[in-house]
């Protein structure tokens, strides 16, 4: 079967099951992954599996999506959470792989099998976790940057795992660890010195045309992963090492925009032929352990998450979200764990094992997931048992007063910046909520109240006083926490001010029918202050016209550099 029917038959079934999935209110992942057991040798086996056709094609897709894994994963964004999701990354596996190990032991796996199996089910899916946070817009959210700072810390253990178990024979197998630092080191290094001062002044050169700039990107996504190859690390390395130096390049945003559609193509090929290597002749025998690691991912994940950042200083929701949203198997895994079986050191029915337990706990985890919000009220209460007494991350009591007559504002930053600096002149007593400590520390520094956190927290809300408050102000774009707080607002009192942010018309419609005062949608508000400016333009002669113009121009060249120096973005 040629390539480029196996691509249309892939796409074709994830297309119905995709229908299927979203009419059944189920994750697309789900369905991505039950289109390859549908068309996979366990269904009506209609792909092949053994050409190197799809050999190839399974390795681009992977290379491509470890790439556009690394775009995802910016440091800048962690920068105030770095440390302590690094601190939680690590015990986290530790204590999953121990417990991997324990029962893979029980289930009579060889001592290194087990360690092995132990050490896979302790990575959790790049690409699922940023799938969903994308798509429910909590990537700046803090559960969404520690989240990225557990995924970044994960993936780079990951891509030590493979380093070190690259050759097949007893000696290559466990390098010396200085061997293993100083090899990603210079690759990595080198990756970045040629990004800093080559890379960087093409982009500058192509700076003009979106079309070069995302060939220049693609171009060297294929070069490190050629490179990677080349010196003998796997091809993924190079690539996710290519999506990390570009992830803070001052065109990332654009870069993300302009291969979304390719991070879809290629999440809908991967996990569809990752359910499509699933043998029918292999499954029934392998239910309990499949059954018991997925076990050991879903709750152990979610358990010692809750364990490792309640001793951190955060809060039950937050430290939920976060173990809810790792609870599965990695993509790397499924990387590490063929590795060992093509050098002989895991029998191939081990690897069948771990690819049932990544195709279940993804699709759970997806599932679970969409659920978290509800899953978080229905064990609440039971959830108090991981929170430490003392200071938290979230610092609830911060603000001791109690408040009546006063403003809530959610999101002190970009739309909500102005929106505190005209609250300030008209001296309104108020709150701040926002999910950026550096916000806050900034703030507090004013005697301005302040909290850290997000809105969709229900305890944080219960701080806020929000039945005496005179107006609620949201600038988040997250539509299910806005909807709850419209909500919760209009409850307690039906007097209260409230302003909203959508980023869809069809969402600002249904906010309105909730009962917003007013609901912001900031791409059509700077389209009809635009439209202002060239009706005002019109209406005035040409000279007065230009003079105009350049009043508004230094008016707002003024405010920018006002708002650099004080690092708020515009």
């Amino acid at each position: 079967m040629e390539l480029l029917q196996i691509i249309m038959i892939v796409f074709v079934a994830a297309g119905l099951c995709g229908i299927i999935a979203q009419a059944l209110n189920l994750p697309l992942i789900i369905a991505y992954l039950a289109t390859g057991l549908i068309i996979g040798p366990f269904g009506l086996n209609i792909i092949p599996l053994d050409g190197g056709s799809i050999e190839g094609l399974t390795a681009l897709g992977i290379a491509f999506m470890l790439f556009l894994v690394g775009l995802e994963l910016d440091i800048s964004k962690i920068k105030n959470v770095g440390i302590v999701s690094f601190i939680i990354t690590f015990w986290q596996i530790l204590l999953v792989t121990l417990a991997g190990y324990v029962g893979a032991t029980i289930l009579g796996f060889g001592v290194e099998s087990s360690l092995y199996i132990g050490l896979a089910l302790s990575f959790s899916s790049t690409v699922v976790v940023i799938k969903n946070l994308s798509d429910s817009n909590q990537l700046a959210s803090l559960h969404g940057r520690i989240l990225v700072g557990i995924l970044l810390t994960q993936d780079i253990i990951a891509i030590c795992a493979l380093i070190l178990l690259q050759d097949g024979n007893t000696g290559g197998m466990i390098r010396s660890a200085t061997g293993l630092v100083s090899s990603l080191i210079i690759f990595g290094a080198s990756a970045y010195i040629v990004r800093r001062f080559i890379i960087s002044w093409l982009f500058e050169l192509f700076a003009k045309s979106t079309e070069l700039i995302f060939i220049a990107s693609i171009a060297w996504a294929l070069f490190l992963t050629v490179l990677s190859g080349t010196l003998g690390f796997s091809p993924a390395i190079g690539a996710f090492i290519a999506g990390v130096t570009l992830a803070t390049v001052p065109y990332a945003d654009e870069i993300r925009g302009r291969v979304r559609w390719l991070r879809d193509f290629f999440i809908v090929l991967f996990l569809s032929l990752v359910g499509a290597k699933l043998i029918d002749n292999s499954t029934q025998p392998l239910l309990v352990p499949v059954l018991v690691f997925s076990g050991i991912v879903i709750i152990g994940k979610i358990f010692f998450t809750l364990l490792l950042m309640g001793i951190s200083g955060f809060r039950r929701r937050t430290s939920f979200m976060v173990g809810v949203s790792i609870s599965q198997v990695s993509e790397f895994s499924l990387i590490f764990i063929a590795m060992l079986a093509t050098n002989g050191k895991l029998d191939p029915g081990i690897s069948t094992i771990i690819l049932l337990t990544t195709i279940l706990t993804m699709a759970l985890s997806s599932l679970l997931i969409t659920k978290s919000n509800r899953l978080y009220h229905f064990f609440s209460e039971s959830l108090k048992f991981f929170e430490r007494t003392g200071r938290y991350w979230e610092d609830y009591h911060a603000i001791e007063k109690k408040m009546s007559d006063h403003v809530i504002l959610f999101g002190a930053h970009r739309v909500g910046y102005p929106v505190l600096e005209q609250l300030t002149k008209l001296e309104h007593e108020m709150i701040v909520v926002d999910y950026d400590p550096t916000v806050i520390k900034k703030l507090r520094e004013q005697s301005i109240p302040a909290l850290y956190g997000d809105m969709g927290d229900p305890e944080l809300v219960d701080h806020l006083n929000l039945e005496h408050a005179k107006m609620v102000i949201s600038t988040t774009h997250d539509y299910l926490d806005t909807q709850a707080i419209l909500k919760k607002s209009r409850s307690n009192n039906t007097k209260t001010i409230v302003f909203v942010t959508a980023t869809t018309i069809q969402e600002a419609l249904l906010l309105y029918d909730e009962g917003a005062d007013y609901v912001l949608l900031p791409h059509r508000l700077s389209g009809e202050y635009l439209a202002d400016i060239i009706a005002n333009v019109k209406e005035h002669a040409p000279k007065t016209t230009q003079e105009s113009l350049e009043h508004r121009k230094k008016q707002h060249i003024t405010e920018l550099t006002r708002l650099l120096e004080k690092e708020i973005p515009a």
